[in-house]
């Protein structure tokens, strides 16, 4: 592999990469918590995921892993979040062991992660992979898609115009009698 093809293979996997991080967002799903439970405020992104940002694999809280294994895994399905809560309803689920079920608590605005239930933290920008482009001071990471993209292509197109092919042609392109 030369040395241009490794650079654009690189680039381009960057942009990729960069542009797949916004696949596994849920913004939504704070608010159909809000919507589907009487009084519930709008949860924050944490009430499920290990961090602020959400996004695959960081639903690892207690409460994130009780409904995970009901079923729910995430990309802004709000159908299998209200079904996966009819669940939670049925079983009178109490993730937390406090006696008090999981959606009460949540009504309440009290977190089911935490015995004795320390108020949720309000939600602020919706889950996603990244934080909102909304946020004050943040970006997210699939901005930075466009500019790696346009870097692969100004690289593809520099290095066409340098191979040896590209300079017969434009020499013959520009030879006598060919205009």
């Amino acid at each position: 592999m030369t040395a241009v093809h490794s650079t654009s293979t690189r680039l381009l996997g960057l942009a990729l990469w960069l542009w797949a991080g916004t696949a596994q967002a849920s913004p939504n799903f704070p608010g159909v918590i809000a919507d589907e439970l009487p009084g519930a405020p709008t949860p924050a992104c944490t009430l499920c995921h290990n961090n602020a940002l959400g996004g695959a694999d960081t639903a690892t809280t207690p409460f994130g892993m009780t409904v995970s294994a009901r079923g729910l895994q995430g990309q802004g399905d709000a159908d299998m979040l209200r079904v996966v809560l009819g669940i939670l309803e049925a079983e009178n689920k109490d993730t937390d062991g406090d006696n008090i079920s999981d959606l009460d608590e949540l009504s309440a605005g009290t977190d089911p992660n935490v015995a004795g239930g320390d108020g949720v933290e309000p939600a602020s920008y919706g889950c996603s992979v990244s934080t909102s482009s909304n946020a004050p001071g943040t970006t997210a990471p699939w901005h930075l898609a466009w500019p790696a993209l346009a870097l692969v292509g100004l690289h593809l197109r520099r290095r066409h115009l340098k191979s040896p092919q590209a300079a017969s042609h434009q020499a013959a392109a520009s030879a006598p009698g060919n205009a």
